[in-house]
């Protein structure tokens, strides 16, 4: 007996655009920009996590928290202003921009001074990853890595990099790191309402084995003893029957 689960699509074409070898993603990443074309691939197993239970907040260097489900690390440490209006960062700050609403925001410097790449890392490996961004694109531009591969926000978000951006993997990955394109300078973020969703695969079952009943035994001998006596009547019939034609 076979149980078929949800693995996501084989074809996504219709819903989501094809992410080509010059942009330096492979054929089996794709990119959508739309969330509900992103929660239809997603599937069931979509969780949402909006940070409404993380504490507000500067990251210290060497923590690592939870924000809900998500484990939070960062290279270097928390930025001091950086000759920028921005200070702090990363940080959980409330009311945010995105929704006006608790929602990280990051800062990546690209030399890695004061801070370097956010990583993100899922409780169980997913196959899909998504959220809502706000400012991605204003300075060094952010970039997301995943499943080995690097994904240019710049490619696919417009203006100051603000929307909706998710990507799906034909290879499941642990976690998802956000870095800068540009060589210099530094890129600060925000991001809410993250989206991310577990493969799950076919299950073959074998049939189970249901002990038959005790009385199914007594029946098959009495059955076997009668067949023994019909056989054992129909052997003497023959008999009597020889020994008249003799």
């Amino acid at each position: 007996m076979k149980r078929i689960f949800w693995a996501g699509p084989t074809s996504c074409a219709a819903v989501a655009v094809l992410v080509l070898a010059p942009y330096g993603v492979s054929a089996a990443l794709e990119v959508f920009t739309d969330r509900n074309a992103f929660l239809a691939i997603a599937g069931p197993t979509a969780y949402t996590e909006d940070f409404s239970t993380a504490t507000p907040g500067t990251v210290r260097s060497g923590e690592t928290p939870t924000f809900g489900t998500l484990l939070f690390s960062y290279e270097g440490s928390p930025d001091g202003g950086n000759g920028d209006a921005f200070d702090g960062q990363p940080l959980i700050q409330d009311p945010g921009d995105v929704n006006r609403s608790r929602e990280f925001m990051g800062e990546v410097n690209v030399d890695g001074t004061p801070s370097g790449i956010h990583t993100f890392s899922f409780p169980d490996p997913v196959f899909a990853f998504g959220g809502s961004f706000s400012g991605a694109i204003t300075g060094a531009k952010l970039t997301a890595i995943a499943a080995g591969e690097t994904v240019k926000l710049s490619d696919y978000l417009s203006g100051r990099g603000t929307g909706f951006f998710g990507i799906t993997s034909s290879a499941e990955f642990g976690s998802v790191s956000f870095g800068a394109e540009e060589s210099s300078g530094s890129e600060v973020f925000r991001l809410d309402d993250v989206v991310y969703a577990t493969r799950i695969e076919e299950i073959e079952e074998s049939a189970p084995v249901v002990p038959l009943p005790a009385s199914f035994w007594f029946l098959l001998a009495g059955a076997g003893a009668l067949g023994a006596v019909r056989t054992g009547s129909r052997a003497k019939a023959r008999c009597r029957a020889n020994w008249r034609l003799g």
